[in-house]
């Protein structure tokens, strides 16, 4: 079975005293809910501006964060190393910043350089950002397609913070051919014939805790032999970056929203060019308070791309097909009528045998 969905999993911490010869455990609070934010990234290659690179954010908040989460596990059906996954808490370190990444007007409440936590107050919302050190991820070996990673968390919130909602970020480097095909799947245009010259559709399917959707051994690893809690989500959002040329069809319009990307606002986040406008899309979960075990967002993207093979073979097909026809009609200047007739036949017997052969064959595929 494939692997295509992305696992986000937490474990309790593991707080014990101990008095003299005896030990008890402390009783802690461990709440598993929060929510999660995904930003996929599609921007040209810098080296090669035919190929597109993709990065995908992932933001966690964890709500009333208790100092109860041991660690995250991460899987992804990607095949990437720990070089791909950096932390983007060093990013989130001023206000304009985070004002831009969460739509909201923010206070920062701490000016300790020194220390991994920042604290953000808004009217609506309050975190506490986290700084994940690269030596608190690792990337956990085992037999199956995708990557796992286990991320410490080893940060420890005052007895009175000003948040306790936990937030982490971090960001994946989709590269190479396998995993953009993981990713996105391509398909032809077979519905118009100019326009499969000229553009190329891609199908989005982005999962996250669909686990009718990842192999057993992957189930069994994360939560029968490490033993992790799969997190719910009391919201999600997706966000999709683009060129502004794309179309982004989405099976419930009604969901999604869409805006011009601020270039100013998001230089020291990610490298945009410049020369060519983005657009953001967004889906949300709906407005309840109904916790979540999974999240899904479908949609299509019909681009630009001008395939220089695809045109020449269509051109060379007309050239036959006029070729041909013009053949066809100057030997039936040359025989009689009857044979005309047998060669009419003949020709439209072939016709309607290729013609047969070539539909069931599309039936059989689709």
């Amino acid at each position: 079975m494939n692997n295509n969905s992305i696992i986000i999993a937490t474990k309790k911490t593991n707080d014990t005293k101990h008095c003299f010869h005896f030990s008890f455990r402390k009783s802690i609070k461990w709440n598993n809910l929060g929510e999660i934010h995904i930003n996929l990234w599609k921007l040209k290659d810098v080296q090669n501006k035919n190929e597109e690179m993709y990065s995908l954010d992932l933001g966690i908040k964890f709500f009333n964060f208790d100092n109860a989460i041991d660690s995250i596990l991460l899987f992804v059906p990607y095949n990437i190393n720990k070089n791909d996954i950096v932390d983007l808490g060093c990013k989130l370190q001023i206000k304009a910043m985070v004002d831009t990444l969460f739509n909201d007007t923010f206070e920062l409440q701490t000016e300790d350089t020194k220390s991994r936590l920042r604290f953000f107050k808004s009217a609506n919302s309050d975190i506490a950002l986290y700084q994940i050190p690269s030596d608190n991820i690792k990337k956990i070996d085992f037999d199956s397609s995708g990557s796992l990673f286990q991320i410490k968390v080893d940060c420890k919130l005052p007895s009175s913070p000003k948040s306790r909602n936990l937030y982490v970020r971090m960001r994946l480097n989709i590269k190479g051919v396998d995993n953009k095909r993981k990713l996105r799947v391509q398909e032809e245009l077979s519905n118009d014939f100019i326009q499969a010259v000229f553009s190329k559709s891609e199908l989005y399917d982005i999962r996250v805790n669909d686990f009718r959707n990842v192999s057993e051994d992957v189930y069994e690893k994360i939560f029968f032999n490490l033993k992790y809690e799969p997190l719910k989500f009391q919201k999600a959002h997706m966000f999709f970056m683009t060129n502004i040329k794309d179309n982004v069809y989405n099976c419930d319009s009604s969901n999604m929203d869409v805006r011009m990307l601020e270039y100013d606002k998001w230089n020291s986040y990610i490298s945009i060019d410049k020369k060519s406008s983005m657009l953001a899309y967004h889906w949300r979960t709906p407005r309840d308070n109904n916790p979540r075990n999974s999240y899904e967002v479908f949609f299509r993207v019909v681009s630009g791309n001008w395939n220089f093979g695809k045109f020449s073979y269509y051109a060379l097909f007309v050239i036959l097909l006029s070729a041909w026809g013009s053949l066809l009609i100057e030997l039936l200047d040359f025989i009689d009528f009857s044979r005309k007739i047998i060669l009419k036949l003949v020709i439209l017997i072939c016709l309607t045998v290729i013609f047969f052969v070539l539909w069931k064959l599309k039936a059989k595929k689709s």
